[in-house]
């Protein structure tokens, strides 16, 4: 009898896997969330920490074992939101663009890429070859979904709503 159990999760497991190999690969790509003022290297703001465990938790049942940020703390800050036992945190040079789209192409799975306003939009644009709108200085929450298909990306981009820490914060201002 114990043989059958344990053959009957393998059995489960193996077929948990396939639907999970099966799955088209996904990027998750996303400026860092609202940063604090009043340094070279702010870290998130209460509001931004807020979104980042909001985005977070939408993501918390798909695989993405790549969680890609640059150096500055606010991307990291963003990107630990995401931070599972299965799930590893990589740092990437932003201004090296190429070598950032080789590792995406080479990295297994699903990954999540935090950067800049300055940056997202024009990686999202190299990898689907589509015109994306830039961000502004103020502009916190859209994030890019990029699903592999046989011909390329498909992009969906998606706004993330404000969390309740944000509301009250923007009318206390």
């Amino acid at each position: 009898m114990r043989f059958f159990i344990q053959f009957t999760m393998v059995l489960l497991l193996s077929q948990h896997w396939q639907v999970a190999a099966d799955a088209p690969r996904q990027m998750l790509l996303s400026r860092h969330m609202e940063k604090a003022t009043g340094s070279q290297d702010p870290a998130l703001s209460a509001c931004g920490l807020a979104q980042a465990q909001a985005l977070a938790a939408q993501w918390q049942q798909t695989p993405l074992p790549w969680l890609l940020h640059t150096p500055f703390q606010r991307t990291k800050q963003t990107a630990q939101a995401f931070l599972q036992a299965d799930r590893q945190l990589i740092s990437y040079d932003p201004r090296q663009v190429e070598q950032l789209i080789a590792i995406l192409n080479n990295k297994p799975g699903n990954v999540l890429v935090v950067g800049h306003s300055n940056t997202i939009p024009a990686l999202v644009s190299k990898l689907t070859g589509q015109a994306v709108a830039p961000l502004g200085e103020q502009e916190y929450g859209r994030f890019y979904l990029l699903t592999e298909h046989n011909d390329g990306w498909q992009l969906q981009v998606h706004q993330l709503s404000a969390p309740a820490q944000c509301q009250s914060a923007q009318a206390t201002q």
